[in-house]
């Protein structure tokens, strides 16, 4: 997924248009994408297709709230339910929801909510193949991302280390080292 739209380093930035390309493949009317915070005490939007004005609610989600993305999250298990975005209430839009966790290594990373409107439901088999396909595919190319990201940071802090050296080392007089 990831090398098929964008280079590795652009992937996080591409992602609102690879949730549009998932929801439009998928026939869902709405996809969002949450991580945890680098704190790990929340969970925070970072991006969304399809679902709008009733997203504001869950910008951040603190890590105990009582919230079927949280319970998958945590639970390594999609959750499924119908109504609105916060379960109980009558708020828009009113439909299903199902909140798949993003998992590197037995570790979440994040959840994966899929919505489609009023008269859709997920199948079991439905659940299953966003789940570990789509939810796992995205978890990884987010983690090769951040692996790539990462790596260019230290590449470009070794550069940095070798080029004082290279200054450092051009400056000392070589008469007075080898004394």
């Amino acid at each position: 997924l990831q090398d098929r739209f964008f280079p590795p380093a652009t992937f996080e930035a591409r992602l609102p248009a690879v949730l549009s390309f998932l929801a439009e493949s998928y026939a869902l009317d709405g996809i969002a994408l949450f991580l945890l915070s680098p704190r790990q005490d929340e969970l925070v939007l970072h991006s969304q297709a399809g679902l709008r004005g009733s997203l504001t609610m869950l910008q951040q989600l603190p890590i105990d709230a009582d919230h079927p993305l949280i319970h998958a999250l945590l639970s390594g298990q999609c959750r499924q339910w119908m109504g609105s975005i916060w379960p109980g209430e009558t708020t828009e839009p009113a439909g299903t929801f199902l909140a798949c966790p993003l998992t590197i290594e037995r570790q979440s990373i994040g959840a994966l909510l899929f919505y489609r409107a009023p008269a859709g439901t997920f199948s079991p088999r439905a659940s299953a193949f966003l789940h570990e396909y789509v939810s796992s595919r995205l978890a990884f190319a987010i983690y090769q991302a951040r692996l790539i990201g990462w790596t260019q940071k230290q590449l470009e802090q070794m550069t940095v280390l070798n080029e004082v050296a290279q200054t450092i080392s051009a400056s000392l007089d070589i008469h007075q080292l080898l004394e």
